[in-house]
């Protein structure tokens, strides 16, 4: 996203959480201070405060994720992006006030214009056990900071929840409000790509995909205290790097609606054509949200997945996810059959996409034929 350009200027996000301490203080920070990217802050939490930049870590966490720049340690998706920074979690108790304090900062957000919101909060118990929540009440409707998500969503705000880290406990699913319909929930991945066993599971108690999303969530290098960047552990740490994602496509596509931004990322999913409610649609890309991805074929005598994006190519630069080897021969043919071009492409290794460069091809309907040691595929290529 970066290298295409995208740090999420001119986008205005705004992130709910219980307290932003250490952000006027941390260097990682001074850009958005000094570029005057703090569009507004409200602490809806400390009657008459005038400061977020109290309380507990826990937003300064999530924050840096999205906007922190800092070459040395860490550079978050979404640095160039607006922020507007409230506090609606008291970390002293626990009451449903804290919900309303959640839909009173969404208005306040909306009414400047917010684009994205990122909100690493869930709630299911309570101090007044009456209060308390069931996994029943889940269904999207319920809740009422689920039904602030929705109000939020229907306004075309988009909502990134994080899913919650009840999985190793009994409860094992996901809090409020990431049943909200029209949001995206995301949960936590470790380093083996694997569910981390904290991130809670789906499905919303209406049997929808939960999460929607993962993301990196276990051991996530962030900035929390002065002086050295920290690690932690949890949804609320893979929420934003998400959203960070979201801003950047939203920047690059100003004229999506938020419906089509959602929908975009989920497509984009590692496991869209399998969701389940551990992983829901798994990991988004970039590449595949931005550009989408038509005529995947599937090699019947090796098994082997071929992949071109952007297809169709509106730049000049195709993608190429093909076979097992660093090199291949690609062979570039005209709607009537005639070779156009040929190319000896290589690459950094397999997990990396072959790059080549299309800008002369022009407008029409192509076939690229590929060929490394062991492996041959056709696959179609629109350009644009």
């Amino acid at each position: 996203m970066h290298n295409a350009g995208y740090t999420g200027e001119g986008v205005l996000v705004a992130i709910f959480d219980a307290g932003f301490l250490n952000v006027d203080n941390i260097p990682a920070f001074d850009h958005l201070f000094d570029g005057n990217k703090i569009a507004a802050t409200k602490d809806l939490v400390l009657a008459g405060s005038t400061t977020v930049f109290r309380a507990d870590t826990h937003g300064t966490g999530t924050l840096s994720l999205m906007a922190a720049y800092d070459p040395e340690n860490l550079i978050a998706g979404a640095y160039g992006a607006n922020y507007i920074l409230c506090i609606t979690e008291d970390v002293d108790s626990e009451y449903r006030i804290e919900e309303y304090n959640w839909v009173r900062a969404a208005e306040f957000a909306d009414s400047l214009g917010v684009d994205v919101i990122n909100s690493s909060l869930g709630y299911n118990f309570f101090d007044d056990a009456e209060m308390n929540y069931s996994t029943e009440d889940l269904d999207g409707e319920t809740a009422v900071i689920t039904k602030g998500a929705n109000m939020a969503a229907e306004k075309g705000i988009l909502v990134i929840s994080s899913a919650g880290n009840e999985g190793n406990i009994s409860w094992k699913t996901i809090t409020a409000p990431a049943d909200a319909k029209g949001i995206i929930a995301v949960g936590a991945i470790n380093s083996s790509f694997e569910k981390a066993g904290f991130s809670s599971i789906g499905p919303s108690a209406d049997d929808r995909i939960k999460p929607e999303l993962v993301a990196y969530g276990s051991g996530v290098t962030l900035w929390r205290q002065v002086g050295s960047t920290s690690t932690a552990s949890g949804t609320s740490f893979s929420a934003p790097q998400v959203a960070a994602l979201a801003v950047g496509l939203r920047e690059a596509n100003p004229d999506w609606t938020s419906k089509e931004l959602r929908d975009q990322l989920i497509l984009s999913g590692s496991q869209y054509s399998e969701p389940d409610n551990e992983l829901g649609y798994g990991i988004p890309d970039f590449t595949r949200a931005m550009f989408g991805e038509l005529f995947p074929v599937m090699d019947p005598e090796k098994a082997t997945a071929t992949r071109i994006y952007p297809n169709p190519l509106v730049a000049d630069q195709l993608l190429i996810e093909f076979g097992s080897s660093t090199d291949c021969t690609m062979k570039l043919y005209s709607s009537d059959g005639k070779v156009i071009s040929e190319h000896d492409l290589e690459r950094m290794g397999k997990n990396f996409p072959y790059n080549v460069s299309m800008k002369l091809l022009n407008p029409g309907i192509y076939l690229v034929e590929l060929q490394d040691d062991s492996t041959a595929s056709k696959v179609k290529l629109w350009k644009k």
